[in-house]
């Protein structure tokens, strides 16, 4: 028979149940705003029936329930969210910052697609030289101030090259920095999550859920599944074994880590001598031979961007060798018909030395070798540098002022040079130097659009698989409210039931076989 006792022990396991439910729901309403937090619920299940023996059915016993009791505190999480997430997030952050620093190398050049014609940007500069160029055909000013005009005007173009390729150079070597903290964050992260696995180990041993711990850990594969592709699982003990590149990152309570080491040649053939390579790194943390393929994430963006030599990968040193190839066109085309070309003759009035009209003398410096000129380094000759007399004008001998038969030449080098910078194509399009930069500004626009559409949509696909995430994961005050309402309904009933049964009791132990008594 059953113990008169019996159902206030049931109505006791509904009671710290509902009491249970009641603190979960508490936390969740409590962390509502707590990055990465993962929404808790109780599990339960009926306790299995007593037998005692039943007066109605002597041969028989009867079965009653026990109440319920608690299983374990679960976190409501859909794993297949969580990996479509982390993918579609580093795809999102390839893209992302991909747009971000191009977007820097876009700043240098922007102001060329709207003020084309300006003298401030590389565009003005061309035209800016034509001009000099074109007066000293026409001969429009004296000799000298006409020779000293163009040579000011083409230091500015260089000045302006120089310019440009240097801040290239500059957000290059940002990139390189930026790659090498980020294998640090890398190595962080690890690190970590290392020991998070021991401590969730650890704890579970008891046969609790770790949830907050494992929160904590959630939230540190998210931030590194935007850095790097990672692929990872977990096992039965609550261990989370990450890859990357083919390699355990992390396995149980293990970890590996990264270095860096600048072995790695500038492909844009500038300034920078070696730029950050990525390797597998020893137990002391100094780099191995094995090199650590990025697909994916932010740091496959930096990558991208400082290494980027092609049209499909566009990147600085694709903009740098465009912009070096334009330099040496430059230097190229414009030796080509100044060499033709001969100088005015003049007496150096400090030394009274007279230097007679010569040809064959270069307007740039092609360093011996044209293809050693980059914009970086482009630069005038050294005659030019030391006279503005050394500029041609005429495609013939230039005699001196009072020679016999003197010939002053003629101004058709200097017409040639114009037609250099005015240059069109069957098509009427530009076929000239300012043609050749137009394209380079118009293709870093182009790219950069491709960078910005790409990152607006990856950017919309990853925060839809998030909130689908949350819906599932994140914590509904409106929801958590309407559960304390039932838990409270559900403590209150379980309340109300030993209540009840209190006084059946006092009934049973007081009041029965009292009738009669004096």
């Amino acid at each position: 028979m059953r113990s008169t006792f019996y159902g206030l022990e049931i109505a006791k396991t509904g009671l710290f149940v509902s009491r249970n439910e009641m603190d979960i729901t508490g936390h969740n309403i409590s962390n509502v705003d707590t990055v990465g937090y993962t929404r808790q619920r109780l599990s339960t299940e009926a306790i299995p029936a007593a037998q005692y023996g039943s007066f109605l059915k002597p041969d028989l016993s009867g079965l009653s329930g026990k109440g319920v009791r608690t299983i374990r505190v679960d976190q409501v999480r859909n794993p297949f969210l969580d990996i479509q997430y982390r993918k579609e997030s580093a795809t999102a952050a390839k893209w992302s910052m991909q747009e971000q620093y191009f977007g820097y190398v876009e700043a240098l050049f922007n102001n060329e697609l709207d003020n084309m014609e300006t003298s401030t940007g590389l565009s003005g500069m061309f035209g800016n030289l034509y001009s000099s160029l074109d007066k000293l055909a026409q001969g429009m000013t004296p000799d000298s101030e006409m020779r000293t005009n163009v040579r000011v005007s083409a230091e500015s173009l260089i000045s302006s090259l120089h310019y440009t390729y240097g801040r290239l150079v500059e957000q290059q070597q940002t990139l390189d920095q930026t790659v090498e903290v980020t294998v640090g964050y890398i190595n962080d992260y690890a690190k970590e999550i290392a020991a998070l696995n021991e401590q969730i180990f650890s704890y579970e041993l008891s046969g609790a859920k770790a949830n907050d711990l494992r929160d904590q850990r959630n939230l540190l594969v998210d931030e590194l599944a935007e850095i790097v592709d990672i692929t990872y699982n977990e096992d039965g003990n609550g261990y989370y074994s990450i890859e990357m590149d083919g390699q355990y990152l992390v396995r149980h309570t293990q970890y590996k880590t990264l270095a860096t080491d600048k072995t790695l040649a500038n492909p844009a053939g500038g300034t920078l001598n070696n730029l950050n390579e990525i390797y597998w790194a020893d137990s002391k943390g100094n780099p191995t031979s094995k090199k650590v393929e990025v697909r994916d994430g932010a740091l496959y963006g930096y990558l991208q961007v400082r290494d980027g030599s092609s049209d499909d990968n566009y990147g600085i040193p694709h903009v740098v060798n465009k912009l070096n190839s334009l330099a040496q066109m430059i230097v190229t085309e414009f030796n080509a018909i100044h060499e033709k070309g001969w100088t005015m003759p003049y007496t150096d009035p400090a030394t009274g030395t007279t230097t007679a009209s010569r040809t064959g003398v270069k307007f740039f410096d092609d360093m011996g070798d044209v293809t050693q000129v980059t914009a970086g380094n482009i630069s005038l000759s050294q005659d030019i540098k030391d006279s503005v007399y050394n500029i041609a004008a005429s495609d013939v001998e230039v005699a001196q002022a009072g020679e016999e038969n003197e010939q002053r030449g003629n101004n058709l080098i200097a017409n040639e040079l114009c037609q250099l910078l005015t240059r069109k194509d069957a098509a009427g399009n530009d076929d000239n130097f300012d043609g050749v930069y137009t394209e380079i500004v118009t293709g870093i626009a182009t790219a950069q659009n491709h960078f910005n559409t790409l990152a607006s949509s990856q950017t919309v696909v990853a925060t839809q698989v998030d909130e689908q995430r949350k819906s599932v994961s994140g914590v509904s005050l409106d929801e958590e409210m309407t559960n304390v309402v039932r838990f409270g309904h559900a403590y209150n009933a379980a309340s109300r039931v030993i209540t009840a049964i209190d006084e059946e009791l006092d009934v049973l132990i007081n009041k029965m076989g009292l009738v009669g008594r004096a």
